[in-house]
C-alpha cells in the first residue's frame, strides 16, 4: 500500500531548502561573511539552484499523486 503525500511543510525537505535559501540569501545580501562579488553571486544561484530543484521535485511528487489518484478511481468500475 501506498502512503499519502505528506504537505510540504511537513517534510524535511522543505525545511532543509528553506535553511539553505535563507542562508544563500544572507551570504548574498551581504549581511554575513565578507565575501567577494563573486562569492555573493555564487550563494545568490546556489538558493536560487535549491529553491528550483525543491519546487520541481515537490510538483513531480504531486503531478505523481494526482496521476496514481486518478489511476485508482478509474480502476473502480461499479456494476
Amino acid at each position: 500500500m501506498s502512503q499519502p503525500v505528506k504537505k510540504g511543510v511537513a517534510t524535511s525537505e522543505f525545511w532543509l531548502t528553506l535553511a539553505a535559501v535563507i542562508c544563500g540569501f544572507l551570504l548574498s545580501s551581504g549581511l554575513i561573511g565578507d565575501e567577494s562579488m563573486s562569492g555573493k553571486v555564487i550563494a545568490f544561484a546556489a538558493s536560487s539552484l535549491t529553491a528550483l530543484g525543491y519546487s520541481v521535485s515537490r510538483g513531480m511528487v504531486k503531478k505523481a499523486e494526482a496521476f496514481t489518484g486518478a489511476i485508482k478511481t478509474s480502476d473502480t468500475d461499479p456494476e
